[in-house]
């Protein structure tokens, strides 16, 4: 695959939309690549977040694990996506097991590098924050909804009681 490839995945990724192609590119040759094998941990749920990655080959799996080492998929992401950026957001730990479900390739931009943008009033780090922002705001509308709709069906089927047992979690 060609950097030219991987620069168009970036720029078509929400986050980064609105970044000229200049940027783009300088953007691009702050990070690294990232050669992951199928199965194996990109991150574990607790782990420090080290800047974010946009997916350039391959599909990752998004895993919770329960109280109990009970394992709860949410979620698979491809090329032109990306993982991490809630914790490069937030500066908190990450909130998922993020793995390869085949051999993948991501473009990792390291938090210090980000945050360096974003210290000395970059255009291009303001602009990275604004689609990040616009981003975690549509995935949290989509995400409130899909739940709200699972309660519903929950609670219709008199099985939320056992689902929200089975999480471990306290209401």
């Amino acid at each position: 695959m060609s950097e030219q490839h991987h620069l168009e995945l970036l720029l078509g990724n929400r986050i980064f939309a609105s970044l000229s192609s200049r940027d783009a590119q300088t953007l691009y040759s702050a990070g690294e690549l990232e050669k992951v094998s199928a199965g194996e941990v990109l991150f574990n749920e607790g782990d420090p977040a080290d800047g974010f990655y946009l997916v350039l080959q391959g599909y990752f799996g998004v895993t919770l694990i329960g109280d109990g080492g009970q394992e709860f998929p949410l979620a698979g992401v491809g090329p032109g996506e990306t993982l991490g950026e809630m914790g490069i957001v937030t500066a908190a730990p990450r909130s998922a097991r993020i793995s390869a479900l085949m051999d993948s390739v991501a473009w990792h931009l390291r938090a210090e590098v980000f945050e360096d943008l974003v210290a000395v009033g970059d255009p291009m780090g303001s602009a990275i924050l604004r689609g990040m922002g616009r981003d975690l705001c549509r995935r949290f509308r989509a995400a409130v909804g899909e739940g709200a709709g699972l309660v519903a069906q929950l609670a219709m089927g008199g099985e939320l009681e056992n689902y929200v047992d089975t999480l471990g979690w306290e209401v």
